[in-house]
């Protein structure tokens, strides 16, 4: 679809001071449009842009939807004219919590971002990321695993999915009443200052923003700050002072963000009480696929040199696929990185 690019496009739906939504909702009853003529005489083709959303699994939800617009997300500074989903959009306005992080996370990193995610899913929470590597993938995969719904706000079009290995994933979150989301019409690239304007979506969405993992510079960092400007609340977990990938949390943490190291902390952050629901790690999950069976049998053929490389060699599958599977293995407590090498737990 040829969309205009952001900025014009939200200056025309400006031009249209609300109607835009009448029109959508005219023409999803059945009671097509075929053009609407601005006061400045631009035409748009109303029906067709629908219809071909529509045709990718995509929904326009606008800001002056009052039924379906994450209320959160109203509420912040520079909120967006509206947003696509893909999924269920009723995990956009459900207990949301923002579990963000480097994309080079350690083993340990992930681990983390996979139990606590668990448990929030457990705890009937959505888990809000970036669906980048690291600790967004490990984010999103502990809910999965959890049998809970998890929304990945993307930095381009909802029908390109970045980054493209992490497909297989976005798909995974589609099936199990998650949504992807975006402000940026289908066809849209995913430029370097988008990541930034996504990450405003990911707090903007998330009563609590968590970083597990992130360095002096990071994206983490900002949504973290973004949050914090948001109004909403910030934690951390702290790592060792002489980590690198934990130079940022400790940081987060000594200018203010709360000290996150259990879950419990995320429910006594944001004032929440689980009852009676225990807060233990859930047991880890022993069923493996194919792709998960193969990695195992090459780590323990392998040991111990059992590095990226070698499980590549062994396996015989794509670097993405084997990254991706790794990430889970870690995730289910079957496997652990030590030195950049590969062991059973």
């Amino acid at each position: 679809m040829q969309l205009p690019e952001r900025q014009a496009y939200n200056s025309l739906l400006k031009k249209l001071d609300g109607d835009i939504a009448k029109i959508h909702r005219a023409i999803a009853s059945s009671n097509p449009l075929s053009a609407w003529r601005t006061s400045g005489g631009t035409i748009i083709k109303m029906e067709a842009d629908w219809r071909e959303l529509e045709n990718l699994g995509i929904r326009l939800i606008m800001n002056n939807d009052h039924d379906d617009f994450p209320p959160l997300l109203k509420e912040i500074p520079d909120a967006p004219l509206g947003i696509y989903v893909m999924g269920d959009a009723k995990a956009l306005i459900g207990q949301n919590i923002a579990i963000v992080g480097t994309r080079k996370a350690t083993s340990m990193g992930l681990k983390i971002a996979g139990d606590f995610s668990r448990v929030l899913a457990k705890t009937d929470f959505n888990v809000v990321s970036g669906l980048a590597l690291g600790i967004d993938a490990a984010a999103h995969a502990g809910t999965l695993l959890g049998n809970g719904a998890t929304v990945a706000v993307l930095p381009g079009g909802l029908d390109q999915i970045y980054p493209a290995n992490h497909r297989g994933l976005a798909e995974k979150i589609l099936k199990q009443n998650g949504a992807l989301v975006s402000e940026y019409p289908p066809g849209s690239p995913s430029y370097p200052a988008r990541f930034l304007e996504r990450n405003r979506l990911v707090s903007g969405l998330s009563r609590a923003t968590i970083v597990i993992e992130a360095p002096e510079r990071s994206g983490a960092l900002a949504t973290a700050r973004l949050a914090a400007e948001q109004n909403r609340e910030v934690g951390a977990v702290p790592g060792p002072i002489n980590s690198p990938s934990h130079k940022g949390t400790n940081a987060l943490i000594k200018s203010g963000a709360a000290l996150i190291a259990e879950v419990a902390d995320i429910f006594e952050l944001i004032g929440f009480t689980p009852g009676a629901l225990p807060l233990k790690i859930p047991k880890r999950n022993i069923n493996l696929n194919p792709a998960e069976t193969a990695i195992m049998d090459a780590i323990q053929a392998l040991s111990p040199a059992a590095n990226i490389d070698k499980i590549i060699d062994w396996c015989k599958l794509e670097p993405p696929v084997i990254q991706r599977h790794l990430t889970f293995l870690i995730i289910k407590d079957m496997i652990k990185e030590v030195g950049g090498k590969y062991e059973l737990n």
